[in-house]
């Protein structure tokens, strides 16, 4: 009789400590939040097409495609997901065929207000994919094998990259050196805006060179002041001021960002 209770009690204090220890696990998953907090936007305006549902449906399936990827094995914490949006405009539609221009914009808050201050705004004109309704969209890192994955699984690393060199000088190489992979990756696919050659013009292989580029380091101390890189406050607080971003690319005609058509910042962004 002794034992029986004993070995019942035992049971309900290993439940009831394997109940509190799931507990804990998924608090620490929920903590572990995904990176983006991305709002995606498909237009079809320009499309003479009578049936819309396609749109919607990839307008929910990116969404989700880019809130739930786990793009790094870094810890966001709710609060600290970067918010951004995706506006894709598309200009021609023929069955599963798609072309499209993508708007990249992406912001974070101000140190100690309630607003935010933008950090990319940028226009992508040569967006072209294939897309069957319903399809699954899934990223893989050793693999090229859509482009409408591969687009957005690039311009979601230079959206993080961007932000991390806020926090920390240099601090988004790593991300970039992903997006740059996919550039590689996707050479010789015939879909236009990865293009390496001088005759290409504002490329996707252009933007993340000219992030990782030590000819334009310049670009990642305006995003970081050298005068601030020691003290995350005092970087905060400078990021509400427009001149930092003013820099990016000055005095390099041949930097992307130093174009007038061309840049990530509130002077300069595309519109």
């Amino acid at each position: 009789m002794w034992q029986g209770t004993y070995s019942g009690r035992s049971m309900r204090v290993f439940r009831n400590n394997l109940l509190a220890g799931l507990l804990l696990l998924a608090a620490a998953w929920q903590a572990r939040a995904q990176e983006l907090n991305c709002t995606v936007t498909v237009n079809s305006d320009q499309v003479s097409q009578t049936n819309q549902q396609i749109f919607r449906t990839l307008e929910r399936s990116l969404a989700e495609f880019v809130n739930k990827t786990r793009w790094t094995d870094r810890v966001y914490r709710e609060n600290e997901r970067v918010n951004c949006r995706m506006f894709i405009t598309v200009t021609n539609f023929d069955s599963n065929r798609f072309e499209a221009t993508i708007q990249i914009q992406s912001s974070r808050p101000v140190f100690n207000t309630s607003y935010e201050t933008p950090i990319l705004n940028y226009k992508d004109d040569k967006f072209n994919f294939e897309y069957i309704e319903f399809q699954p969209l899934v990223f893989n890192e050793n693999a090229f094998s859509s482009n409408l994955v591969g687009v957005v699984a690039y311009y979601a690393y230079i959206m993080l990259g961007l932000d991390a060199d806020t926090f920390q000088l240099e601090g988004g190489s790593d991300l970039y050196n992903k997006a740059r992979a996919i550039v590689t990756q996707a050479q010789g696919n015939n879909y236009p805006g990865w293009g390496q050659t001088a005759t290409d013009n504002r490329t996707r292989f252009q933007l993340v060179d000219n992030l990782l580029s030590n000819t334009y380091g310049e670009t990642s101390d305006c995003r970081f002041p050298a005068l601030v890189r020691n003290t995350y406050t005092a970087a905060a607080q400078r990021l509400s001021d427009p001149d930092v971003f003013r820099c990016q690319g000055r005095g390099n005609p041949e930097h992307l960002f130093g174009r007038p058509e061309g840049g990530y910042c509130p002077t300069q962004g595309n519109a």
